[in-house]
Parts: C-alpha cells; structure tokens; sequence
C-alpha cells in the first residue's frame, strides 16, 4: 500500500513460550471501581440477538452456544422487540403461558414470552461514565433483576449490559435477585395471572 513501511520481522527464538493469561488480566473489580470496567460494551461486542419466532429451545441452546443468559429479541424485519433471558426460559413464563394457551412447550416461540422493548427499562451511559461498580449492584439488587441494559442518550442506541452473573465472578459481590415485579405493567400481569 502506498505510503506504509513494512514493519521489521524476524525468526523465532528456540526459547520463546506462549503467553498465558494473567490471574488479573482482567481489572480487578470492587465496589468501588468505575461500573464502566464491568459494563459488556455492545461497541465492542457483538450483541446475542434471536428472532421473535424462534423456539424456546433455540433461545436456550444460543444462550449456551454464546455463555451468555440475556438475547435481544428482533422481529423479521430486525427491530428490537423484547429481551429473553434464561430466566423467563426456566422459570413460570412458559408453564403460564402453556397453561392459558392449551400450546405445548416445543412450539411456544420467544416472543410469546419476553419482556418487550415496551417494558424495557434502561440506565444511561450518560450516569455509568461516573456511576461505580457498587451503584450498579444496589440498582439490579433494588430492581431484583439478573441484568440492566445501557443506553447511549447521544445516539439512542443501547451500547451497554450490566450482568450480575459477571460482576459476581469478577467482584466476589452476591447479587441478590429477589424476582419482584419492577413495573407497574409486570405487577399487573402477575396480579391477574394470580387472580386466574
């Protein structure tokens, strides 16, 4: 290529070994750390989506193929729906809604069961960039969900995961999720599913 240098080469030395990850390769994290060094950055990695019409079967065998326990849920014409995490997938979603459907597991489809995009709440990358670790942890345990999502106010694009699952390995802190409805909308539907 015009105006590049080649960069200078040479052989192998007989000693040379392979570099192995160090125990702290990755930022050692506490409450105390800025919460952006335990952020999944969507910038930088690809975000695990599905199609609304796949099965839960997909969605759980994704989840596992990728190691991750939250999909983006995207309709045919690739819009964000929802999300689908491992919970919805193992937890009552899918027994209620096989009960009030007469509809057999193997055919309910991922959109039967997400939290869609209207439900969705977000934090902004706005009050991450000077929110710590320890912030973030009292959010998820107060909301008593697995996951919160980022939002980029700039470009409105969601540019972020926080997963409690991560900043427990990483941190050594225990997220306590206590399952509770975190919206008027999800209280509701969980009322009148009692109330059935």
């Amino acid at each position: 290529m015009n105006g590049y240098h080649c960069l200078p080469v040479f052989p192998l030395p007989l000693d040379a070994k392979l570099a192995q990850q160090q125990a702290d390769a990755q930022q050692r994290i506490t409450p105390e750390s800025p919460a952006i060094s335990i952020m999944t950055d969507l910038r930088h990695v690809q975000a695990a989506i599905i199609s609304s019409g796949s099965t839960l079967q997909e969605a759980n065998s994704q989840m596992m193929a990728r190691g991750v326990k939250l999909l983006f849920v995207e309709t045919s014409q690739d819009e964000l729906a929802g999300i689908i995490t491992y919970k919805d997938l193992m937890g009552e979603k899918p027994i209620l809604f096989s009960r009030q459907n007469r509809e057999q597991r193997s055919h309910i489809q991922v959109r039967d069961i997400m939290t869609p995009r209207n439900q969705l709440e977000v934090m902004m990358l706005s009050d991450i960039l000077h929110a710590r670790v320890g912030q973030v942890v009292d959010t998820l345990t107060k909301a008593g969900r697995q996951h919160a999502l980022v939002l980029n106010s700039d470009d409105k694009t969601i540019c972020g995961i926080f997963s409690a699952t991560e900043i427990s390995r990483r941190a050594g802190i225990e997220i306590e999720s206590s399952g509770m409805a975190l919206t008027f909308a999800e209280m509701e539907a969980q009322l009148a599913q009692l109330a059935n």
